[in-house]
């Protein structure tokens, strides 16, 4: 994972992901942040998930856009990410 924030860590042989702190959850990643998600996935709508990962590039939706296309993001632990009608994102949870 390749975070472009200022978070401090510390490097060893295995590193958590930093997240900022709990007062500033609720408002990041801020909206229109570029997020890469990569994992193995289906390469387009109803196909069967893949064996080989796969990588794409999103851009973090914030308010009302992200209401607009997902009902039901609690925004207290989750974030909205993709572009309208662009093919790009991940397989609904049901496929895997």
């Amino acid at each position: 994972m390749k975070l472009k924030a200022r978070i401090p860590y510390i490097w060893n042989k295995s590193v958590p992901a930093s997240l900022p702190p709990s007062k500033q959850i609720r408002q990041w990643p801020l909206g229109g942040t570029k997020c890469i998600i990569v994992g193995w996935g289906c390469q387009r709508a109803g196909a069967d998930v893949t064996d080989v990962a796969s990588v794409a590039e999103l851009k973090a939706l914030r308010g009302r856009t992200c209401d607009q296309f997902f009902n039901d993001v609690n925004n207290g632990h989750e974030f909205c990410a993709g572009y309208h009608k662009s093919g790009l994102g991940t397989c609904p949870v049901s496929k895997i």
